[in-house]
This record gives structure tokens, C-alpha cells and sequence, in this order.
């Protein structure tokens, strides 16, 4: 049986274990508890289970409207304007759209 230590219940003993869930015998008191937060450690002090990372998402470069489809954006006005005119546009139905 794996020994392991919480910061509240102190130490346990693992009951059972399976990719996402572990449960700890805590002197009597048994626990059950997502694995990757649950912030066990074995007795060599190293984590315990699989440790929550969270992943990167990528940054996807999207045109001007990017609720338009590619072919849509050719066809709209869009397509036509500069980045300054574009940026006025926007700010100004940005302002337009505030209720006073």
C-alpha cells in the first residue's frame, strides 16, 4: 500500500486509485478525491498522481471579420480598406453603439 501526505488529513494510506479519482485512508477516515488537485505527496516528499497542467492555446492569425468566411471577407468592404479606416470603422460603431 502507497503511503502518502495531505496538508489537512496528514497521513494516508491509497485504498484505491484510477486515472482521475484516489481514495485515501486517512486513520478512519476515508477520502475520495480528484488525483489532480488533490495535492498529495508520496513519502519521499515527491507529488503524488498526475499534477494539473494547464495547456497553451495556440493564437490563430484571422482576418479583419473574422465572422466571415474567406470568401465572404473578398466580397465585403472589408477587404478594400486599410488597417487605419478599418480601426476608425470599428471605433466609431463602437461609439455609435453605447446608449446615452
Amino acid at each position: 500500500m502507497t503511503q502518502v501526505t495531505h496538508s489537512n488529513f496528514g497521513t494516508g494510506t491509497v485504498i484505491e486509485q484510477d486515472a482521475k479519482t484516489v481514495t485515501v485512508d486517512f486513520n478512519g477516515i476515508v477520502k475520495k478525491m480528484m488525483t489532480a488537485f488533490a495535492k498529495l505527496t508520496n513519502e519521499d516528499g515527491t507529488p503524488f498522481g498526475t499534477q494539473f497542467v494547464v495547456k497553451i492555446k495556440k493564437i490563430k492569425k484571422v482576418n479583419k471579420a473574422n465572422f466571415m468566411s474567406d470568401a465572404e471577407f473578398a466580397k465585403s468592404k472589408y477587404a478594400t480598406m486599410s488597417k487605419d479606416d478599418f480601426i476608425a470603422e470599428r471605433e466609431q460603431d463602437a461609439y455609435n453603439s453605447i446608449s446615452w
